[in-house]
């Protein structure tokens, strides 16, 4: 199954939102703005890693890029094992 990515809400926030295979986001597969604070990925390639990141946006600005988190998925589900769903929790400070 694919994993649920979530981080912290901002008030009166918005998200962008960044997927990739590699660190540096050069290459990247996922790239959206997004009204609430988690992404149901979907579509992804099994037995890859991916990188992703997130910064919020408002009216006033918007913050740095998260720290970069990674999940990698893994096509033997014997058992129905889920992949561990991937998160992280930082604050997303909007800098005025």
């Amino acid at each position: 199954s694919m994993p649920a990515l979530q981080w912290e809400s901002a008030s009166g926030a918005t998200y962008w939102l960044q997927i990739g295979k590699d660190q540096d986001f050069t290459d990247i597969i996922v790239n959206k703005v997004l009204e609430s604070a988690q992404y149901q990925a979907h579509n992804l390639e099994n037995d890859a890693l991916f990188f992703w990141r997130v910064k919020a946006i408002n009216s006033s600005g918007m913050s740095d890029w998260s720290d970069t988190s990674w999940f990698r998925l893994s096509s033997n589900s014997e058992g129905g094992k889920e992949t561990p769903k991937a998160c992280f929790l930082t604050k997303l400070r909007i800098k005025k």
